[in-house]
């Protein structure tokens, strides 16, 4: 931290491999002085990542060259990494609306804070991509107790009856599409378990897609 306070300018270190041999030590001198006449916003340093050889010690003095720094350890530490400032996100977000922000951001990892702005926790791409899997469950928006007011965003529709502010507890949703005849056999193989069916009732569904006989079988078992 002293040395970034003391030199503003960013300093690159450029390496060759390890135990290196002439070429490596005259290869990172050489372009570390091109980076720094073609680059002036950084300041570029030839090192080394080990000890040099009797030879390249002789082309040093013979070419008037001093010895590149000695690098002892080449990990990557956090200074290192690229980071990127992001800003938190309320955790009453929805899992569709946090993809979308990931993805359209270019990020894998977001961070949810309180109202105060302190971070509460972080999900990932692989939290979404668990969750996306767990919709499967018909039972995951009850579990979560998943606001109305999410379900309907993310459906990018209205809550037409009941509590906006309200939470879903208890109950399961499955969402899938068919004839009528394919929703009377599911309801035959799993009798009880439906307890709200949502079918499109506009004209065209209505007479085309033959929504009017799926609306009478569901009307029939009381759904």
């Amino acid at each position: 931290m002293q040395d970034l306070i003391e030199n503003p300018v960013p300093e690159v270190l450029v390496v060759g491999h390890q135990n290196p041999d002439t070429d490596s030590i005259c290869a990172a001198i050489g372009y570390a002085a091109l980076k720094n006449t073609l680059d002036p916003s950084a300041r570029y340093v030839a090192c080394r990542a080990g000890a040099i050889s009797e030879e390249t010690a002789w082309v040093l003095r013979r070419f008037g060259l001093p010895e590149p720094r000695l690098l002892e350890d080449v990990a990557p530490t956090v200074r290192d990494v690229e980071i990127r400032r992001i800003p938190g996100v309320d955790g009453e977000l929805t899992v569709k609306e946090a993809w979308i922000l990931m993805r359209d951001s270019d990020i894998s990892t977001l961070p949810i804070v309180d109202r105060e702005g302190r971070l509460r926790g972080i999900i990932t791409l692989k939290d979404l991509s668990v969750a996306q899997m767990d919709a499967m469950d018909s039972h995951a928006l009850s579990r979560a107790a998943t606001p109305y007011a999410a379900i309907a965003k993310t459906l990018e529709g209205v809550i037409a009856a009941g509590d906006p502010n309200g939470a879903m507890q208890q109950g399961r949703v499955i969402i899938g599409a068919g004839t009528a005849e394919t929703i009377r056999r599911l309801l035959d193989r799993f009798p009880g378990v439906f307890e709200a069916v949502q079918i499109q009732l506009n004209y065209l569904d209505w007479s085309l897609q033959d929504a009017k006989s799926k609306y009478e079988l569901l009307a029939e078992r009381g759904i």
